[in-house]
């Protein structure tokens, strides 16, 4: 199954600012969103450096993923531009 991954941070303002988008992104795609401070280790298998990232998976396995913050039109492209 294909899906979001958001990785975030409640103190990272970028993740404040992003936070929103995500979650309109949430109504229409599935997304798993992921606090890097209760997670560290999810974070960590999947090599996240910087808050927000935000990863395309494909069965758990990354397909691209984009790190900062960006418009919902950029993050729902990633969504069907990897469509099988």
């Amino acid at each position: 199954m294909r899906k979001f991954i958001y990785f975030s941070a409640p103190g990272s303002r970028p993740c404040q600012t992003f936070g929103p988008v995500m979650d309109k992104i949430a109504e229409k795609y599935p997304v798993d969103k992921v606090n890097v401070d209760e997670k560290p280790e999810l974070a960590e298998y999947y090599n996240v450096k910087k808050v927000p990232t935000t990863l395309l998976v494909d069965d758990n396995n990354e397909v691209t993923r984009h790190v900062g913050v960006a418009s919902e039109d950029t993050i729902v492209e990633m969504f069907h531009e990897y469509e099988g």
